[in-house]
């Protein structure tokens, strides 16, 4: 689920990863439904309600899981939105360079004017992005396509949460757009990021 949400931030001509597309907020909601879909937690309205550290192959999503299991014995610290703001920390650079390792994604480092060091991640196969998209279109037209997985409502319901107008643009696209944003409203993970996200924007305009 993460490494899906890096690759949907692709953009699709120049298949480079748009760092501005890739919030940090969403992609550790997708590192907790990866959790979910693992059966390495359960989680109620608000809540985590169940840990099992299991092994799962993901360096990042274990090493949050562990600490979700050290932090049990207090039930305010098994709050989502807590472990949404938890899992925000380096988890974009993560997921980015484990994509690079598996070959997915070519890092390329440069310096801006000169001086400033900076990467740009391009997706090796573009292919991806198209698949994605694919998958999430699947999931708001149900009539067409037949009931969608749970892992496509999942992913549908981040790219919800940011990156709707980005994938149906324009006024005739409302309709789906409105359709992309439904899984959120019952999804407790997708609503901690919106939370954290809401708390964000507060704090900026208090700046």
């Amino acid at each position: 689920m993460p490494e899906d949400m890096v690759l949907i931030c692709t953009d699709p001509q120049s298949a480079v990863v748009k760092r501005t597309q890739l919030n940090s907020r969403v992609l550790a909601g997708a590192v907790l439904l990866e959790l979910v879909q693992r059966s390495a937690i359960t989680v109620d309205a608000k809540r985590i309600t169940g840990v099992w550290p299991l092994p799962l192959g993901d360096p990042f999503a274990e090493a949050i899981l562990a600490d979700i299991n050290r932090a049990r014995p207090s039930r305010s610290s098994l709050r989502l939105s807590r472990w949404v703001d938890k899992a925000s920390r380096k988890v974009d650079r993560a997921y980015l360079d484990r994509l690079t390792a598996r070959g997915l994604l070519y890092a390329r480092p440069r310096r801006l004017l000169g001086v400033f060091p900076s990467t740009t991640w391009t997706a090796v196969n573009p292919a991806w992005f198209v698949h994605l998209t694919a998958r999430v279109d699947h999931a708001v037209r149900p009539e067409a396509y037949g009931p969608p997985t749970t892992s496509d409502l999942y992913l549908t319901a981040l790219v919800g949460v940011t990156l709707s107008r980005r994938l149906y643009p324009g006024w005739d696209n409302r309709p789906l757009r409105r359709r992309i944003s439904d899984p959120s409203h019952v999804n407790p993970i997708v609503n901690a990021v919106e939370q954290v996200l809401a708390a964000d924007a507060r704090r900026r305009s208090d700046d």
